[in-house]
């Protein structure tokens, strides 16, 4: 499989039942069939269900979910408009779902329906005491619901890492999405008085395959249980990035299918030609978390145990992985350029014994397993080192977390870097300061490929310009293990 994220098979849970109509505009006093795109419940508004009771569009005022962890996590915020019914009628107890159903503007994609576990509520009353509850804003969060998750239990599992979490999601009523084919760390795997979401950890932290990969999961918003060899999908193209950033500069749309519905290559960008699209960035930040990682955990993690049936102490050294070639054209995080003094900060850490060998047939663990917890944990910490937030002006059922994207962004009104990074130096004129006679640039710090480690779906009703903008945009965010220096070389 190596650079696609594929589901093995579908997920099983059993959701609510959930029976909405279509909400049209002309309730609102605005004609439907001057925008027939919008009128469906999912579209322009999430639709949210507590207890039988359906928040209306002038109820929501804020809407998140959260896919940037472990499990989705959703945060609701509402206000009684006109009555307190939902107080008395729908009020959250324990063990209450909240069930929601967000889709696209047509059905090329797959809806987004989630019931989330209630784990917290909290209510801000009105200060008018003869409301009866009503202008009462509510806050509901709350975990994406998976039977069985957080039960502790005892078990165990005898097989590879990858045969065992596939075997979990089966189990659970989970998809499993992977693009790997099997692991090489076959053990008997226990669960002693654990929930199933600490046994999965577990089992990730201690998954090997090779020197090159390391692994991770997740449960995506569609029920699928995703365990991922990182590794495999980090790659970076240059001549791609050309090619695409001529295309974008240029208007195409990189294609079109039979249907005659204009389709970008995947490729996120804040030029001006794609902003009807849902790639095109409204802004992006970095965040760097470097420092702190590396003050936290250095820059290598010494492995120190004892082999019982060997009769002698190992100390197996694991640092991140770099990328073939990234280290004569890339800055790696690793301190400051020029300086070697990054070698100096590691970590030691003593596991106890380990009763392994390979000639051993009832070994308790793998042969690679405290290499490999080390190993998983430094090269996924690396991936969160430096990454990168962006806001697109739609969300996007089109992308998936882990998923490699090339991002291409463009320098448009700073005219004195716009002169500094142009390709064309005679197309410059080093007195002007008029936009129109210098070409927009390409930023080559920000410019690349990433993995689209985590993403939230927002929903605000403030902030809509007109009755099309459906008010559901995404936030991402973007990693990447290497990146350019900011001389562009």
């Amino acid at each position: 499989m190596g650079k696609t994220i594929a589901s093995l098979f579908e997920p099983t849970i059993e959701l609510d039942e959930q029976v909405m109509t279509d909400y049209s505009y002309g309730s609102a006093g605005i004609d439907p069939s001057a925008y027939p795109a919008n009128e469906f419940r999912g579209v322009d508004f999430p639709h949210i269900n507590v207890n039988d009771y359906t928040f209306g569009a002038e109820e929501i005022m804020k809407f998140n979910i959260d896919c940037t962890g472990i499990v989705p996590k959703v945060f609701i915020k509402v206000v009684l408009a006109t009555s307190g019914e939902f107080l008395s009628k729908s009020m959250p107890m324990d063990g209450d779902i909240v069930s929601v159903y967000v889709r696209g503007k047509d059905d090329l994609f797959k809806p987004i329906r989630n019931d989330y576990l209630i784990t917290s509520v909290s209510t801000m009353a009105t200060q008018d005491t003869s409301a009866e509850g009503a202008g009462s804003i509510i806050s509901i969060e709350g975990d994406l619901n998976i039977p069985g998750l957080y039960d502790e239990t005892i078990f165990s599992e005898q097989g590879t890492s990858f045969e065992v979490m596939k075997k979990l999601a089966e189990q659970m009523g989970l998809g499993f999405a992977t693009n790997e084919d099997n692991t090489d760390d076959e053990m008997n795997w226990i669960c002693a008085n654990d929930t199933k979401l600490e046994f999965m950890k577990h089992v990730t932290g201690a998954a090997w395959k090779d020197e090159t990969s390391f692994f991770t999961f997740f449960i995506d918003m569609y029920y699928h249980l995703n365990f991922v060899n990182v590794n495999d999908l980090i790659t970076y193209d240059a001549s791609t990035l050309l090619a695409l950033a001529e295309n974008t500069m240029s208007g195409g749309q990189y294609g079109e299918e039979e249907t005659g519905k204009g389709l970008m290559e995947k490729c996120f960008t804040n030029h001006s030609n794609q902003r009807s699209s849902n790639f095109y960035v409204n802004n992006f930040k970095p965040i760097n978390n470097s420092s702190q990682i590396s003050k936290n955990y250095g820059y290598a993690l010494n492995t120190i145990f004892y082999d019982h049936i060997g009769k002698e102490e190992w100390q197996l050294q694991a640092k991140s992985l770099v990328t073939e070639g990234a280290e004569s054209q890339k800055v790696l995080l690793r301190g400051r350029a020029n300086d070697d003094s990054y070698n100096n900060q590691q970590k030691y850490n003593y596991v106890g014994i380990q009763y392994n060998h390979s000639e051993l047939e009832n070994s308790n663990v793998h042969e690679n397993f405290y290499f490999a917890r080390a190993h998983n944990m430094m090269n996924n910490l690396e991936m969160d080192k430096v990454n990168l937030e962006v806001k697109i002006n739609k969300f996007n059922l089109n992308i998936y977390r882990y998923e490699n994207v090339p991002a291409i962004f463009f320098v448009t009104s700073d005219i004195k870097r716009m002169k500094e990074l142009s390709d064309d130096e005679e197309q410059v004129d080093p007195t002007s300061d008029d936009p129109e006679t210098v070409p927009i640039a390409v930023d080559r710090v920000y410019t690349g490929h990433y993995l689209v480690k985590g993403l939230t779906i927002v929903f605000s009703p403030t902030g809509q310009e007109s009755p099309q903008d459906s008010g559901i945009t995404e936030t991402l965010v973007l990693s990447r293990r290497e990146w350019p220096s900011p001389s562009g070389v």
